[in-house]
């Protein structure tokens, strides 16, 4: 039951952060206060970082001495112990946060609407291939 709850949650966390983003870089529904400035594709994109840093790490540490599904308890010192094939998170830890850069700022010069199209074509087509 959790696991779906999880899963719910995310989905919903994903499907809010793109018109959130949107929001904050151009605001096409006027939700703004009067007086506020949209703020650029880069500094969004800050604000985002730092956002998905600091929830990243709270939610390592929590989920490392306090796991759910019934995964095991582990420590700092097994954290960093364990370094067998991590370097595919890293590197999809990366490819995210270049791809999201690159998302945004695609989204600016050509709108957010064509830039999420061009996102899911994409994915589409290599899931197809898959």
């Amino acid at each position: 039951m959790i696991g779906l709850a999880l899963t719910f949650f995310a989905g919903l966390c994903f499907s809010m952060f793109s018109p959130a983003f949107n929001i904050a870089t151009n605001d096409q529904w006027n939700t703004l206060r009067k007086g506020v400035p949209h703020l650029t594709v880069y500094t969004a994109f800050f604000y985002f970082s730092v956002s998905c840093f600091v929830i990243a790490m709270i939610l390592n540490i929590t989920f490392l001495y306090h796991p759910v599904l019934n995964l095991p308890k582990s420590s700092f010192k097994a954290y960093l112990a364990d370094s067998d094939g991590r370097v595919w998170a890293l590197l999809a830890g990366l490819l995210c946060g270049f791809g999201n850069g690159l998302q945004f700022m695609g989204g600016q010069a050509a709108g957010y609407a064509a830039a999420d199209a061009v996102q899911v074509s994409f994915i589409t087509s290599i899931r197809k291939r898959i």
